[in-house]
C-alpha cells in the first residue's frame, strides 16, 4: 500500500522528459526501505519502460490542457 501511495504522489510531479521519473523512484525506494544504491539496477530496466511512461505522461498533460481549454471557451 505504501508503494502505491508513494508512486501516486511522486507521479504527480514527474516532469514530461525521459528519465524524469527517476527522482520519483528514489522517493518510493526510500519509503519502503530500499537503499538508493539499488537505483543502478533500476537504470538497466528503466530506460525502455520510461520511454512509454513519458509518452503517456505527456499525452495526459496534453489531453488535460485541451479539456481545460474547452471548459474555458464555454465559460
Amino acid at each position: 500500500m505504501i508503494i502505491f501511495l508513494m508512486a501516486m504522489v511522486s507521479s504527480v510531479g514527474a516532469p514530461g522528459m525521459p528519465s524524469g521519473s527517476m527522482s520519483g523512484m528514489q522517493l518510493v525506494m526510500l519509503a519502503v526501505g530500499i537503499p538508493l544504491e539499488a537505483i543502478a539496477i533500476l537504470l538497466i530496466i528503466e530506460r525502455p519502460l520510461d520511454t512509454f511512461r513519458t509518452a503517456v505522461n505527456v499525452e495526459g498533460d496534453l489531453i488535460a490542457s485541451v479539456i481545460v481549454d474547452k471548459w474555458q471557451q464555454k465559460a
